[in-house]
């Protein structure tokens, strides 16, 4: 009587057996279902590499027939779980607000359904609140959360491409050097307007003092959810070094920075940090708190004063202005003294040397006026 011979297998061949009548057998593994369960399959053949050449079939053909069995929603339902948990909430409130704007539209789809042009529609239908269409950056980023969403889906063997390849193709986002930097008689005056503003909130203890926050910002080049979440027990009042490693993004205090770039230590000039150290809360550890709980303020309660602020003493500088500028401004302003990039890239805490280039390089007309006279009339 015939039995099975079992052959000792390479890796990625599965369990191969040859069968009483000579043919090959193999069951092999093809991802896991949406209930989380292996899946796995079957193949035979008369020979061994026939039985090799179905496998190497069987691993590209599998992802469709598991893409028919789930949908969109389900997919993000898990992602939403497994991945975007670990997320800064900016990012995860960027991922809520894509899904609010797909859900209805694409939610109940099958992943199989799912394909370039069909998302390349969908985003660029989406509109503002007035219905003007969104601005190139958020489309791409929007983009951006789609295709980590199905790389996830390719790594889990849902699907065995990216169908957000070639969606917005060749749309680029709004270019930084349309962004305005404000000028240093303006910086003054809202200097000067933040002083008088502090003094007649003064007596009530729940406002924010401005002065102070705008100087910090403008010297340290700090964002503004690192400097909400700047504990004093992070400055070091002799030296002047600030030691950043915390921020708050909503509500919520000493969450993660973003990257681990953004993990650093600065040195901010001391009258500055003596000003305000001086003005902060003596019964809080945050150097910038709510004067009434003696916690942190939240983005909200900044955001809204500040434009307040802007409002009431007219003095914005140009229609997009925001806090964040004042970053924009201490960077151009060390570039502009001669601090090579990468030194500034470090203090500003940037992913990268390129993201500090492609934001500031083409904002320095002034350098390139300088660069001019090094090599010219002197070979002449």
């Amino acid at each position: 009587m015939q039995t099975k011979k079992h052959m000792r297998r390479q890796k990625g061949e599965g369990s191969i057996t040859q069968m009483p009548n000579g043919n090959y057998k193999a069951t092999i593994t093809i991802g896991r279902g949406i209930d989380g369960k292996q899946k796995r399959r079957s193949v035979t053949a008369p020979t061994k590499k026939e039985l090799l050449e179905k496998i190497s079939m069987l691993r590209l053909d599998k992802t469709p027939a598991q893409a028919r069995e789930m949908t969109f929603s389900e997919l993000y339902e898990e992602y939403k779980r497994e991945a975007l948990r670990d997320k800064a909430l900016s990012t995860q409130r960027g991922y809520t607000t894509l899904w609010n704007r797909i859900k209805d539209e694409v939610g109940g789809l099958k992943l199989s359904r799912l394909n370039a042009n069909l998302i390349n529609s969908l985003l660029l239908s989406f509109v503002k609140e007035t219905g003007e269409p969104l601005a190139n950056s958020t489309l791409i980023q929007n983009r951006r959360y789609l295709s980590a969403i199905f790389n996830f889906a390719i790594a889990k063997d849902y699907i065995s491409r990216n169908p957000t390849h070639g969606v917005l193709k060749g749309m680029k986002g709004t270019k930084r050097a349309d962004l305005e930097i404000i000028s240093d008689s303006d910086l003054e005056r809202m200097l000067e307007d933040a002083k008088d503003r502090d003094k007649q909130f003064f007596p009530n203890s729940d406002q924010i003092h401005l002065y102070p926050f705008i100087l910090f910002a403008v010297a340290s080049g700090m964002r503004r959810g690192e400097i909400l979440g700047l504990r004093k027990s992070c400055v070091d009042m002799e030296t002047g070094k600030v030691d950043i490693r915390a921020q708050v993004q909503y509500n919520t205090a000493d969450l993660p920075l973003k990257t681990k770039r953004a993990y650093r230590q600065i040195f901010v000039d001391l009258p500055v940090l003596e000003l305000v150290m001086a003005d902060s809360d003596p019964e809080s550890d945050f150097v910038f708190s709510n004067r009434r709980t003696h916690e942190h303020i939240s983005m909200a309660t900044l955001g809204g004063t500040f434009l307040r602020f802007l409002n009431a003493y007219d003095n914005r500088p140009f229609p997009t202005f925001s806090i964040h500028n004042l970053r924009h401004y201490h960077a151009t302003k060390l570039i502009t003294a001669g601090i090579d990039i990468k030194s500034v890239s470090r203090r500003l805490g940037h992913s990268d040397i390129m993201t500090t280039l492609e934001r500031y390089a083409h904002w320095l007309p002034e350098v390139d006026s300088i660069a001019k006279s090094i090599v010219g009339a002197n070979l002449i």
